[in-house]
This record gives structure tokens, C-alpha cells and sequence, in this order.
């Protein structure tokens, strides 16, 4: 990795409007999935925050992954709530 640069920080920034973005669609989670689910998606979407911060302060070009991943696991989650446990709003 390298040392942050303006580069990474407007990248990291970027970042974490997206991640913040996600984050209403996990809150509105509770429209459908049940509380220990909407917990575990809370908990997750934390790591996911925290990981966030580690990649922007060792200087990362990954950083942009954190909020597809978070994205793509709300969606996969949310799916598989539905489909297999019968999730309903």
C-alpha cells in the first residue's frame, strides 16, 4: 500500500457517501426483515464502515469495493430472506 494522497482521500471520501447511501437501504431493512436480522445487517454494515477507514488510511484504491460490497451482501441478504425464509413487507 501506499501513503494517501489527495488521489485516495477524494476516492475514500467518494467511498463513504456511497457506503452512507447503502446505509439507508440497510435502516429500511426493518420494513421487511425480522429484528435479528436487521441486527446482524447493522453489525455488518459497521465492519464493512470500519474496513472502510483502514483502506482510506493505508492510502487504498480499494476503497470504492467496500460500498458495492455492502451493497451486494444487503441485496443477497434481503433476496435469501425473501425467497428461502419468507421474508414479506
Amino acid at each position: 500500500m501506499s501513503r494517501p494522497n489527495t488521489a485516495t482521500w477524494l476516492l475514500a471520501g467518494l467511498a463513504a457517501i456511497g457506503h452512507a447511501a447503502v446505509g439507508v437501504l440497510y435502516a429500511a431493512s426493518g420494513l421487511l426483515a425480522p429484528l435479528w436480522a436487521i441486527v446482524l445487517l447493522g453489525v455488518w454494515w459497521l465492519v464493512l464502515g470500519a474496513a472502510l477507514i483502514v483502506l482510506a488510511r493505508r492510502g487504498s484504491w480499494w476503497t470504492p469495493a467496500v460500498p458495492v460490497l455492502a451493497y451486494g451482501t444487503w441485496w443477497l441478504a434481503i433476496t435469501a430472506g425473501e425467497r428461502l425464509l419468507g421474508w414479506t413487507a
